[in-house]
């Protein structure tokens, strides 16, 4: 496990290089950078990537074995921890699949298809491509899985609740709930 080791100063430092005056927006990292777009931040002597570890900071100064930190908001530069997910290897790359810098859409997973005029939608599990559309509006592409993104989105914040929703073009129904005496853990489950 990553483990940081940080004084009251490290973090009086960290917090200058970010305004965090919306919790719901990003908190834009104001210091040095990765030439990937990554924050870095100066910790005992070595360069640490600063979403990690703001991500520590609200987990009791440690990154689970095995995990990388992911940006929900698919902003590198940012350090809102509610933006920031612990995830394997496999899942961030899966996540990040159709979502770059350069996307059209701004939504993980909704792209601009020239070929078709049209928008598409690719979502990645376990190596396999689900595909949807085309769309004719980006609204159309977005709500087409947006319901199920939701529930996820919420099972992650540690939330609890239910959902109706369209999947692979079925009517699903959706729970969700944090598992109790787990760090952060929660089950979601998926049912016609």
């Amino acid at each position: 496990m990553a483990f940081f080791k940080a004084s009251a100063s490290d973090i009086e430092r960290f917090n200058k290089y970010f305004k965090s005056a919306d919790p719901s927006k990003c908190w834009e990292w104001d210091g040095a950078h990765h030439p990937k777009g990554y924050g870095t931040f100066r910790l005992a002597k070595t360069s640490v990537p600063a979403h990690r570890f703001a991500y520590a900071l609200t987990h009791n100064m440690f990154i689970p074995d095995g995990m990388v930190i992911d940006h929900i908001c698919h902003n590198r530069s940012c350090v809102n921890p509610d933006h920031l997910r612990a995830v394997t290897v496999q899942e961030n790359s899966e996540y990040r699949v159709s979502c770059n810098k350069n996307s059209k859409s701004r939504i993980r997973g909704v792209y601009w298809r020239n070929d078709r005029k049209a928008w598409q939608v690719e979502v990645i599990k376990n190596r396999k491509a689900h595909k949807r559309g085309p769309f004719k509006t980006l609204a159309q592409a977005d709500s087409s899985y947006q319901g199920i993104a939701d529930c996820i989105s919420n099972a992650i914040k540690g939330e609890k609740g239910f959902a109706e929703v369209t999947l692979d073009g079925m009517d699903k129904y959706v729970t969700y709930a944090p598992i109790a005496n787990t760090e952060g853990w929660s089950c979601l489950v998926v049912a016609t």
